[in-house]
């Protein structure tokens, strides 16, 4: 049998000769027929029965109000303002209801350089009632072109502090305790100079403190602004134009502050990276990073128990796609589909190409399954971004949402507007059902960043989404069905206090389901921390929960309905349905 590395050596150079054949990844890729043997399901073409969940759109009249920019107006075409913003869901004041940080992108100075254009916080004052309170936040200072949030409780203490990605910087907000946030970066010893996007917190090390993994994305600045032509007019140019840069991982000392450990651990150099995800892929007990490249290869980290993360992509069956080639991948989210314990990897890519399922084999290993669970017939027309996996209608398994949008400005065969996707889980392929789920599925936008939080608390998962140049919105879900659930919130105390690394497993009559507590995901966004748990019309019957460090804590029949905060040091805290309406 050969060994891992033999293999990654014959598929990178697989790889390679794919490759050679183009650049524009506008124009590169087509779709491929599936292979004999392999059957390819158009969810489609079924008889679409009435949806379980619709979603209401809703932003000014709850207090909403924000359009974030990315300066196109300036007629520059750079590929900069192509990435957009992302958005974090948190409870930063602590008072049992979730708010609302945005990154608002950027615009460019008269010289031209990049300028930031700040950041917007609401302050969720009732359940669909919110207030702007940027400035009371003391979040008022614009301080670079910005695209991600990424919250956590970086120093345990308590409360969500987030880090903000960009060009040319990165800035640590930590949380005061008392609503307000303070720049901490200089104090962290954190340093980024290079155009991050993506992020992830996680204790890789298992010392009780998270640590931080940046992306970085390509080498543009109006010094290297090449002009692309499409269709006889001034254009992007695609990130295939550029050279990588390469990713930082940094090491909590503990004390607030951070240490670099790129030099130290054998980073992949060069990924042009979009997206990253924290998890256990292999659940050795230890967390592994994905990281989604765009036109490169995406990079599998898997942790040897030290904090050690060696790159295992091309071995493990998640570089590339089923063909060999590298995509253009943007959103990522994980979560286990098949009930064996083991999380697959969803990633969302450019169009023409196959948006990636890849089936977890156990080991370490994956196959590229898209085709199996029907999403090959409905995405291959889109540029996909923000994704999530959740149980939006509450029966017991994982559907997936995806917002859209191109990020060239001469179409030629698309829009830069397309349709998002709701793709409910039929049990062993997923449909699109997002022209019955409301008038927001049924419009196209111009999607980047998408979170999942329960905002007002009544058991399903609501939805934010952030556009490019037009005003960012909530999705209420309106679910009809009567489905029952649980939903838990984990705060370590010898762990890290968000529990990031805790393995779930839930048992009901039909079945056991597995969950993990994650960390990045999506695209430029955070979600809620809390995990919503579909359990269909069915009883709880347990719920084991093993942190990070090890401790595992067991409830036995638990009431459902119910929102459980469980602290590893033993104590169980239960909230009951909230008797607020979302009417």
């Amino acid at each position: 049998m050969a060994s891992k590395s033999a293999l990654g050596s014959i598929l990178f150079l697989l790889l390679m000769s794919f490759l050679a054949i183009g650049c524009d990844r506008a124009d590169e890729h087509s779709s491929v027929p599936a292979p004999p043997g392999d059957v390819q399901s158009d969810p489609s073409s079924e008889p679409m029965k009435k949806p379980s969940v619709t979603f209401t759109e809703l932003s000014a009249e709850v207090g909403l109000e924000l359009t974030i920019t990315n300066g196109a107006e300036h007629g520059h075409h750079s590929i900069l303002q192509t990435l957009g913003s992302g958005v974090a869901v948190c409870d930063y004041d602590l008072d049992g209801r979730e708010d609302l940080l945005f990154s608002r992108g950027g615009t460019y100075s008269p010289e031209p350089q990049p300028a930031g254009t700040g950041l917007a916080c609401f302050r969720q004052l009732a359940a669909w009632e919110f207030a702007e309170t940027t400035r009371a936040c003391g979040l008022q200072k614009p301080l670079f072109y910005s695209h991600g949030l990424f919250a956590a409780d970086y120093n345990n203490d308590g409360f969500t502090d987030f880090l903000l990605t960009g060009y040319g910087n990165v800035a640590l907000y930590e949380n005061n305790g008392d609503g307000t946030f303070t720049e901490a970066t200089a104090t962290s010893q954190i340093v980024n100079n290079q155009w991050s996007t993506a992020a992830a917190w996680a204790d890789f090390n298992h010392d009780g403190h998270l640590d931080l993994y940046i992306v970085n994305y390509v080498n543009w600045s109006f010094a290297n602004n090449p002009v692309c032509i499409r269709g006889g007019q001034a254009d992007v140019c695609p990130p295939a134009q550029f050279e990588p840069l390469d990713d930082q991982l940094w090491l909590s000392r503990g004390d607030g502050t951070f240490e670099c450990q790129t030099s130290q651990t054998p980073l992949t150099p060069g990924g042009k990276g979009l997206g990253v995800l924290a998890a256990d892929f292999d659940t050795d007990g230890d967390i592994d990073l994905y990281v989604a490249n765009d036109t490169v290869a995406n990079f599998l980290f898997l942790n040897d128990g030290t904090g050690r993360l060696e790159e295992e992509g091309f071995a493990s069956g998640t570089a590339v796609d089923r063909e060999g080639v590298a995509n253009g991948s943007m959103g990522i989210d994980t979560a286990d589909l098949n009930g064996d314990g083991l999380p697959e990897i969803w990633v969302a890519n450019y169009e023409d190409e196959q948006f990636a399922l890849y089936e977890n084999l156990g080991h370490g290993l994956f196959e590229h399954k898209t085709r199996r669970w029907g999403i090959a017939a409905v995405e291959s027309v889109f540029v996909g971004f923000g994704t999530r996996f959740l149980d939006f209608d509450l029966d017991g398994d994982q559907d997936l949402v995806v917002t859209n949008g191109h990020v060239m400005e001469q179409m030629v065969n698309s829009s830069i507007n397309q349709m998002p996707l709701l793709l409910e889980n039929q049990g062993n392929s997923f449909a699109n059902i997002a022209e019955q789920a409301g008038s927001y599925f049924s419009t196209p936008h111009l999607g980047r960043g998408l979170a999942t939080s329960d905002l007002d608390q009544d058991g399903d998962s609501d939805l934010v989404i952030t556009h490019t140049n037009s005003p960012s919105v909530l999705l209420r879900n309106e679910r009809e069905n009567q489905n029952q659930w649980i939903q838990l919130e984990l705060v370590g105390t010898e762990s890290n206090r968000n529990a990031i690394g805790s393995r779930i497993r839930i048992e009901t009559p039909s079945g056991v389901t597995f969950h993990q507590i994650t960390s990045g995901a999506s695209y430029l966004s955070t979600s809620s921390r809390t995990l919503v748990v579909g359990l269909d019309g069915e009883p709880c019957q347990s719920i084991q929960i093993t942190f990070p460090k090890g401790k595992t804590i067991e409830l036995e029949m638990p009431q459902v309905n119910r929102k459980y905060q469980v602290t590893e040091s033993g104590e169980i805290f239960v909230q009951g349905p909230s008797a607020q309406s979302k009417k």
